[in-house]
């Protein structure tokens, strides 16, 4: 069976809690793969938001949840408060509250806790999970968005437009790395970086303020179009972009890059 990246310097910009699978799926293509996170994830200053939902669960119909890094965070704050054998998942049962999530991964991430998730959009954006939740939005159900400290205010917007109530529960900050690695910077400044995987808007605007012009002499390969507008809007083309917001589908995408 041909390795299809074999031969190619593929950079990966995740932070490293998930930079793994990401790696691994590329390594197995053939490629040699860098790591170099952009953003680093930390809890945030206060978690006094986070404290009171777990105090009074009976405010919230849904919980909205829009990445991993949100799920780990929301649910590990749990555990510290409750004791770490706490039953998450059936303690949100007992209050009839449904899980979203944006995508496969993040469900996969809910369902580590015992956690159900009763809906996951047919397209993992914000715009997709307003239409999944549009008709609970009309019903003026309670919605709650776990979620970090940047990021659109699309969903929150439109779910109150649609009649919901919606409060937003910060549970993790993005920090941008300011410095490189001096390896790294010296391979994409010298043209010997084949690739750079891009997997968010907030690690596209981290990108461009660590590597600048350089980006332009290696392939680009985005995970999302909102992803890749941060990067086009400055000029920069976009090799390939992923046709879902999913690791596999970002690998696919990869491979597509160096196709003759």
């Amino acid at each position: 069976m041909s390795k299809e990246l074999a031969g190619k310097t593929i950079l990966v910009t995740r932070s490293r809690e998930q930079a793994s699978p990401l790696v691994s799926l590329l390594e197995q293509e053939g490629a040699t793969v860098l790591v170099q996170p952009v953003i680093e994830i930390k809890p945030p200053v206060d978690w006094s938001l986070c404290d009171h939902l777990l105090s009074d669960l009976s405010v919230c119909d849904w919980l909205v949840f829009s990445s991993q890094n949100g799920v780990h965070y929301f649910f590990e704050r749990f555990l510290q408060k409750y004791g770490p054998t706490f039953d998450c998942g059936n303690h949100l049962r007992d209050f009839g509250i449904r899980i979203a999530a944006m995508g496969p991964a993040t469900a996969a991430a809910v369902g580590q806790y015992n956690a159900f998730v009763d809906c996951v959009p047919e397209k993992y954006c914000a715009e997709g999970m307003i239409a999944a939740l549009t008709a609970e939005a009309r019903q003026r159900k309670r919605f709650v968005l776990v979620r970090g400290d940047r990021g659109r205010q699309i969903l929150s917007e439109e779910l109150i437009r649609l009649g919901g109530t919606v409060s937003q529960v910060s549970v993790y900050r993005s920090i941008d790395i300011m410095q490189p690695d001096e390896n790294v910077y010296r391979l994409m400044q010298t043209g010997k970086i084949d690739a750079v995987t891009v997997t968010s808007s907030a690690i596209a605007n981290s990108l461009l303020n660590l590597f600048g012009d350089m980006l332009a002499f290696t392939k680009i390969i985005s995970i999302s179009p909102l992803t890749s507008a941060v990067l086009t809007i400055t000029g920069l083309p976009i090799d390939q972009e992923a046709t879902t917001a999913s690791i596999d589908s970002l690998v696919a995408a990869a491979k597509k890059a160096f196709e003759e």
